[in-house]
């Protein structure tokens, strides 16, 4: 016949206390994160056969910010900075680059710039900016009013864009969706014959967005008269749906917490059988 002595109770309450408590901890490491805040100023400067484009960041909060990454696009070219891994609280730094200025180039030209970074929980963040650029001359004529509603977005949404003429020309006119990393539109480029009313719809999802966080995005249009070439930018608002912060934790990091989880309780399960068979007595 076999006895068991009873197995400490206390020991056995501290092991569960310490399962729950790490995995709580677990989480809680994961889901924090410092607010960052990058700011960010744009200024041009045009000689006769360059433009001198330079972006002032500074990271205005308490916490590092990481990867941080520039890029600035203007006319046909395309201009990407070195990654600076660490950028920390109070630091500042100038992007800056010489951009070509063709002898057929006359009229305003889009820039566009867009700062990448991530805190320490590789949460990613975003700032896009768009700005007409005028070269060589300062002739600006919109021909378009361009109606577009800011939009709430949790997978995918369609941005409906209503362009109305203001006069009788028909004009080829080009409408690029410009969006953040943090998403894809799949439509990005469309082009029509201005004479008519036009709504044009992109359908834009989701790639790594935060929920609750706001993004800029912007249409542009582009249109040659008089051989002059003519930039409107149309800006408007994303905001991506908030959910529970456990839904879009679990979505990123679920498998692992239940994967260390389950570890965690094998090793208290084993550890409870070995105490068990050595405070087992045969009499």
């Amino acid at each position: 016949m076999y006895y068991c002595k009873k197995i400490n109770s206390n020991m056995i309450f501290q092991l569960w206390v310490f399962t729950i408590i790490f995995n709580i901890l677990l989480c809680c490491d994961r889901l924090y994160a410092a607010v960052l805040t990058l700011e960010s100023q744009l200024t041009i400067r045009q000689t006769m056969n360059q433009m001198r484009a330079s972006v002032n960041v500074f990271n205005k909060s308490d916490a590092n910010s990481f990867d941080l990454t520039l890029e600035i696009k203007f006319s046909n070219e395309f201009k990407e900075f070195q990654t600076i891994p660490c950028f920390r609280p109070k630091e500042k730094e100038v992007f800056s680059h010489d951009f070509d200025i063709h002898d057929n180039m006359k009229g305003t030209f889009p820039l566009i710039v867009e700062i990448q970074f991530h805190d320490s929980n590789l949460f990613p963040f975003y700032s896009l900016h768009c700005a007409p650029i005028s070269i060589n001359s300062q002739e600006q004529t919109n021909i378009l009013f361009a109606d577009i509603m800011d939009v709430e977005i949790s997978d995918q949404t369609i941005v409906n864009v209503l362009l109305t003429p203001l006069d009788n020309s028909h004009k080829v006119v080009s409408a690029k969706m410009v969006v953040s990393g943090a998403f894809i539109c799949h439509n990005d480029k469309q082009s029509f014959i201005l004479g008519e009313s036009q709504n044009l719809s992109y359908r834009i999802s989701t790639k790594n967005a935060l929920p609750g966080t706001t993004h800029s995005a912007f249409v542009v249009l582009s249109f040659m008269k008089n051989n002059v070439s003519h930039t409107q930018i149309v800006p408007f608002r994303i905001d991506v749906a908030p959910v529970s912060t456990f839904v879009f934790f679990e979505k990123q990091w679920g498998i692992w917490i239940y994967i260390l989880s389950g570890i965690i309780w094998m090793i208290f399960v084993s550890y409870v059988s070995i105490v068990y068979k050595k405070n087992r007595i045969q009499p």
